[in-house]
């Protein structure tokens, strides 16, 4: 049923719902009433094409006690701001560019799979365009894109990762992020040759031992954490 209507240039906008669901379509009409367009198509209530409108036809369409795009800030760390739009990604604000695949743009929740939905995360401007990381929240799962100027994705560097792969780090002081959140912006510190370094708390002390490729212990380096320990064993010679 139709329950909103403004004028437009040459015409008017009349707004449709279905009382009950959540499905909403938009048409524009010429002077005499006849419909010319459904811009909108059918949609939910939470869709960036309806909650634009909302501003011409003076009225919170759907509901949710926002006249027009509901946004939210989702990072902003670096030179780009990274924002959703009602249902769509922003890399700019609501001038756009918004993030687009094969030309339309990405909605929340689109990529759905079984262990979550991805999301992006972070952005920032590189040469002719854009980087823009994903993940999957709660699962170890992270992939980059890089874009065009317009928004458009152009390629998938990364493909999809864990947070130890050197493919997400090394792209992380681009970012001036650490993405995967293990403490270190770029790839993690490598042990040294012929072994691997093992990190432990000694009563209130915090010793790193490195370990040889034969099991022995090579030296330890111990930093006091703010507690005196009764006694501390000596380090390996």
């Amino acid at each position: 049923m139709p329950f909103a209507a403004e004028a437009i240039g040459g015409g008017y906008e009349v707004a449709w719902r279905i009382p009950g669901a959540d499905q909403y379509s938009v048409w524009t009409t010429d002077a005499d009433g006849n419909m010319l367009t459904n811009p909108t198509g059918v949609v939910s209530g939470s869709s960036y094409a309806l909650q634009s409108l909302e501003p011409s036809f003076r009225q919170d369409l759907n509901g949710d006690g926002t006249l027009g795009v509901v946004t939210t800030l989702l990072e902003s760390n670096g030179a780009v701001q990274l924002s959703q739009l009602a249902n769509i990604y922003s890399l700019g604000g609501s001038s756009g560019p918004f993030i687009k695949l094969n030309g339309t743009p990405v909605t929340a929740g689109q990529f759905a799979i079984p262990s979550g939905t991805w999301v992006p995360f972070a952005a920032e401007p590189i040469s002719g365009g854009y980087e823009v990381a994903w993940k999957v929240p709660g699962a170890d799962q992270y992939s980059v894109w890089t874009i065009d100027a317009a928004g458009n994705m152009l390629t998938n560097p990364t493909g999809v990762v864990s947070g130890s792969s050197s493919a997400l780090q090394s792209l992380e002081p681009g970012f001036h992020q650490d993405l995967n959140g293990d403490g270190t912006i770029g790839p993690a510190p490598a042990a040294p040759a012929g072994g691997s370094a093992v990190t432990s708390v000694l009563a209130g002390f915090i010793a790193s031992t490195f370990v040889t490729s034969a099991g022995n212990a090579a030296g330890v380096i111990i930093a006091n954490s703010g507690t005196e320990p009764d006694a501390l064993a000596k380090p390996a010679a």
